[in-house]
């Protein structure tokens, strides 16, 4: 997978054979980071070692490239790097994670459109990244935008509207707002 990796990485492959390619690379990403939970400490090996390589490819490739690629591969591409990123947050890396997750912000409201719970998870994740960096106005921001598609989505009773509560309720509370 390595090999494979770097020959998409390092060539820019512009003719027909690119999106095989890189369909094969994010697939083969895509199943060895489904072995990574950032709850669990000891997958955190599976992590470190596929993390750079996704971060590598996902930077390679613009949005105007990746429109080759079919939704459900974008589908798995925004995947990537959200475990990706995941890691890195994990990690305490968060401006690798703030990358990562931007680009599947991005692709996911590419495929998706605005309002779905995909971008609303982007958002979330995104957003738990500022708090740890301290920026708690874009946090805020972010874990609000999070709220707004949970809620149209899911309504008011559903545990990711209950963990978009707690991310607001996480930055008044570091904010001085709540007591």
């Amino acid at each position: 997978m390595h090999a494979l990796t770097q020959k998409v990485v390092r060539e820019t492959l512009i003719d027909e054979a690119m999106p095989s390619a890189l369909a094969s690379v994010l697939g083969s990403l895509h199943t060895k980071l489904q072995n990574y939970d950032q709850d669990q400490p000891g997958t955190y090996a599976v992590g470190r070692r596929y993390a750079r390589h996704a971060q590598t490819a996902a930077a390679q490739y613009t949005m105007s490239e990746l429109k080759v690629l079919s939704d459900d591969e974008l589908s798995v591409l925004a995947g990537v790097c959200d475990k990706s990123g995941g890691y890195y947050y994990t990690a305490g890396m968060y401006q690798d994670a703030l990358e990562l997750h931007e680009k599947s912000l991005a692709i996911e409201v590419q495929v998706h459109g605005e309002h779905h719970p995909a971008v609303a998870g982007s958002y979330h994740n995104i957003g738990l990244v500022y708090f740890e960096q301290g920026k708690l106005d874009k946090a805020l921001e972010l874990h609000e935008k999070s709220l707004a598609i949970r809620v149209q989505v899911h309504g008011e009773h559903h545990p990711d509207v209950a963990a978009s509560y707690n991310n607001i309720a996480s930055v008044y509370w570091k904010q001085g707002k709540l007591d």
